[in-house]
């Protein structure tokens, strides 16, 4: 699993406003035969504390996708959950926030309040992926189902999740690159509304043959891919081939998108997930971050 971040010209890594999260951790190329869950977030650059709250809630979503996915699976209990793991404590965390400025002989600046107050934002996207059913000769359902890895996702947002499929992909919840930059829906670290919060995300289910990928991505990437999918070019080929070295490859291919005027210059998250070959019961884990 590719878990590749990479800021924005003239931004250092600690200055990354995108987060990513995966239960379990993996290594590169790790194979899998269990159940996985990955989150992208993209925080709100005009948020204050938004790569905090970008951490904190793919932290959450991807627990949640890989503990428990009864509930990952159905928009209330997850927004719930959400606001039970991720937005109920955000008072906490300013508070040790506020007491390590103080500590540090940094503290908390008349003009910073208002910003604290209105809370973060972040876009999320979320997959778990799940292994075939066990086969059982004597139950013909079981092995009518067996051999198909399926994934449920969810969205808040323009955070984007691509499947590659031979020479097709789909999108989601995006399907169009003129929809990016059109005020995208946001999750706040103060927004305690559930009934709310579950009316705004999306799902989308699919099932991955062999060599199939799962890709998580920002709104930056996410448009150019679009882009070149409108284009008819094949944009995942060329994603393939900036991911294979790794990060210091990718981050070179993202500059140089960025210089060409190809790609905004925003932060950009990837996760890239590979569906491995049939009667394997395994999906490719490819892990650089």
């Amino acid at each position: 699993m590719n878990r590749l971040l990479v800021p924005k010209q003239g931004s250092s890594d600690l200055e990354c406003e995108d987060a990513i999260e995966v239960r379990p951790s993996l290594d590169a190329d790790d194979a899998v035969d269990t159940a996985l869950c990955a989150a992208v977030a993209d925080g709100a650059s005009e948020s204050m504390l938004a790569s905090r709250w970008a951490r904190s809630l793919v932290s959450e979503a991807a627990d949640v996708g890989f503990l428990y996915p009864e509930i990952f699976d159905e928009r209330r209990p997850l927004a719930a959950e959400l606001v039970r793991r991720a937005v109920e404590p955000w008072d906490d965390r300013i508070k040790e926030y506020s007491a390590r400025r103080e500590a540090d002989g940094r503290p908390l600046q008349w003009y910073e309040q208002p910003g604290l107050e209105k809370g973060a934002y972040a876009t999320l996207v979320a997959v778990r992926v799940q292994p075939p059913p066990a086969v059982f000769p004597d139950e013909a359902e079981s092995v009518a189902q067996g051999g198909a890895w399926t994934y449920t996702a969810v969205a808040l947002g323009d955070s984007c999740l691509f499947h590659v499929s031979g020479d097709e992909a789909t999108s989601f919840p995006l399907t169009r690159s003129a929809e990016f930059g059109l005020n995208p829906q946001l999750l706040g670290s103060r927004n305690h509304d559930v009934d709310l919060i579950a009316d705004r995300l999306s799902y989308d289910r699919g099932q991955l043959r062999a060599g199939d990928e799962l890709l998580l991505v920002t709104d930056a990437l996410a448009a150019w891919f679009l882009r070149g999918c409108e284009n008819q070019s094949r944009p995942w080929l060329e994603l393939q081939a900036a991911t294979a070295e790794g990060q210091s490859t990718f981050a070179a291919w993202i500059r140089e998108r960025r210089e060409s005027g190809s790609m905004r210059n925003d932060d950009v998250a990837l996760v890239q997930i590979v569906a491995g070959d049939e009667g394997s019961g395994e999906a490719d884990g490819r892990d650089a971050e």
